[in-house]
């Protein structure tokens, strides 16, 4: 069981990793956060109802103009991208949580299944 929860714990330290929480934006790396999605999807929407055209992403003092609807689909992928991850490590939690012995639970490859990460450009 010590193994199990060494492991569930590899597992979620890599499901909080750049190795499954990144995406680039025209050539850059970069992640956010379920608040921040939630935040900017919420304020560029009032930006669409306001009438704007364009909205502003700020990312390591680096600002990036995008039009309204591009930011709100790409919103939405990457919604979609953390669900699907989220689901992944699950799964494998999951399957260590039934492994049989140790050997197996030592062997077992987190890794694997997570989608291809997403890549924007303007």
């Amino acid at each position: 069981d010590e193994l199990k929860e060494m492991k569930i714990a590899d597992i979620n330290a890599y499901d909080k990793s750049d190795a499954v929480n990144s995406f680039t934006l025209s050539g850059k790396r970069m992640w956010l956060t379920k608040e921040d999605r939630v935040g900017l999807v919420n304020s560029i929407n009032i930006e669409k109802q306001a009438g704007r055209l364009d909205t502003v992403l700020w990312f390591d003092a680096v600002k990036y103009t995008i039009p309204v609807s591009s930011a709100l689909l790409m919103l939405n992928s990457l919604e979609l991208y953390a669900l699907d991850c989220y689901n992944v490590t699950q799964q494998h939690i999951a399957v260590v949580r039934g492994l049989q012995t140790g050997e197996e639970v030592e062997s077992y490859n987190y890794k694997t299944g997570y989608p291809n990460k997403l890549e924007f450009s303007l």
